[in-house]
């Protein structure tokens, strides 16, 4: 019994997530965009988001078209056009407005509000795996 919960506990998630104090910490982009769409399908009255163009997936687009249905207001701000562009053709009926920065020249990578009451933000960061550093990774909280 002792060699199997060694085991165990010897073993590392895929992706690494942290709660301390009910804040939450993620990492990597898949898990990442996973709550993303989670915090927006559990929406039912605003959105508000922010994101780079190369984190937007379709999953996104499609949960964001979903809640406008839903009748969820979504707001857009600061993203970069390409972004801006993307969202507005698979969510029309999105609103936007002025923010006090372009969210395309900080390191960010996305930041979610919904309903007021849950948020999440992002960087990316350089991934220094097994393989040497990757591009850009994704952390959250």
């Amino acid at each position: 019994m002792n060699v199997l919960t060694d085991a165990l506990n010897s073993l590392e998630p895929k992706t690494r997530s942290t709660e301390q104090h009910g804040v939450w910490t993620v990492t990597n982009r898949e898990p990442i965009t996973d709550r993303v769409v989670t915090f927006i399908e559990g929406s039912t009255e605003e959105i508000v988001y922010m994101t780079v163009a190369n984190l937007l997936t379709e999953a996104i687009i499609d949960a964001l078209q979903a809640a406008t249905e839903r009748g969820v207001t979504i707001w857009l701000a600061g993203m970069s056009p390409a972004a801006t562009e993307k969202i507005r053709q698979g969510v029309p009926d999105a609103k936007l407005f002025d923010s006090l920065w372009d969210w395309a020249d900080v390191p960010a990578g996305c930041l979610l509000m919904a309903d007021q009451e849950k948020t999440l933000a992002s960087v990316l960061v350089a991934d220094e795996g097994e393989d040497g550093p990757e591009p850009c990774d994704e952390t959250a909280i």
